[in-house]
């Protein structure tokens, strides 16, 4: 009897100490549903020149109880908060990537813009990568650096041109004379 109950006593510390290794080893992922901002663009409205940035964000499993309920700007310093519902001001219930408009007004210089979105469960975001407004399209940047390179060609052909005229022009008084 002493021996089985040795055998018993032995199993049981075996399996707590299996018990105990799985249960310090085990580990379970968690996963929080945090809001990303993924996008953030500017550009004019001609009616008043104010400058308009679209917030584009992207947030999935919404419920009543889990949506973003503030968008975050800094705009150089100063951060202004965009108050929200789950349906303004932008429908989070249609699609799990929304667009917030955030009006600057009119900027006269060249602040550097980031945003981040709050989930009422996750919290928020990282701030996203910094904007400098107003930006250069591609395509105005390019239309730049073609004046910018096809002006001194220009001008150094009419400079050619001119010079050839006076040339020729004295070589001509010169044979008449």
């Amino acid at each position: 009897m002493g021996r089985c109950f040795a055998t018993k006593r032995g199993l049981n510390i075996s399996f707590s100490l299996a018990f105990a290794i799985i249960a310090v080893f085990q580990t379970v992922t968690a996963f929080a549903n945090v809001p990303t901002v993924t996008g953030v663009t500017a550009w004019t409205r001609q009616s008043d020149n104010h400058t308009i940035l679209n917030i584009t964000v992207t947030h999935s499993a919404y419920f009543s109880g889990h949506y973003v309920n503030w968008i975050q700007v800094n705009i150089s310093g100063p951060i202004q908060t965009i108050n929200m519902t789950d349906s303004s001001p932008a429908d989070q219930t249609a699609s799990s990537t929304f667009v917030i408009p955030y009006d600057m007004g009119v900027v006269s210089d060249t602040p550097a813009v980031q945003s981040q979105a709050n989930c009422i469960i996750h919290g928020p975001s990282t701030w996203s990568t910094a904007l400098t407004v107003p930006e250069f399209s591609s395509l105005q940047l390019l239309l730049v650096l073609v004046v910018l390179t096809v002006s001194p060609v220009l001008l150094l052909f009419r400079s050619k041109k001119r010079q050839l005229k006076t040339s020729a022009s004295s070589h001509a008084s010169n044979q008449h004379a």
